[in-house]
């Protein structure tokens, strides 16, 4: 399943030392989530159920993406995870991978559902 190789390498940010290590297991995550939405009729039977047509091409949106992976997040170990996107924070003299500005948006939202 690849929603799982997408939480397995999130999961191995833990098992990395360096910042820029910790950002390229975070980018590849998240391209496995693209990889998925890319892959999968499932944006495109979204947008035919909302819009009761068949003419035009469908490609993800953004919410489709924040969707996925929002439940991707779901089975990260949080433990460890939540302290790496804080010690990322802190310690990355690089600039900032959207990547990294997305997943940190997805596990504040899913933080105050809890």
């Amino acid at each position: 399943d690849t929603i799982n190789e997408a939480v397995l390498k999130f999961n191995q940010v833990q098992d990395v030392c360096s910042t820029k290590d910790k950002i390229h297991c975070f980018i590849q995550g998240s391209a496995i989530i693209s990889s998925v939405l890319h892959h999968t009729s499932l944006s495109k039977l979204h947008y035919l159920q909302h819009h009761q047509t068949e003419t035009h091409e469908y490609e993800s949106s953004a919410e489709d993406y924040m969707t996925v992976l929002c439940y991707t997040l779901l089975f990260v170990d949080a433990r460890y995870f939540l302290s790496n996107l804080q010690f990322i924070r802190v310690m990355s003299r690089e600039t900032i991978v959207k990547a990294y500005l997305d997943i940190c948006v997805a596990a504040k939202f899913i933080l105050t559902l809890t």
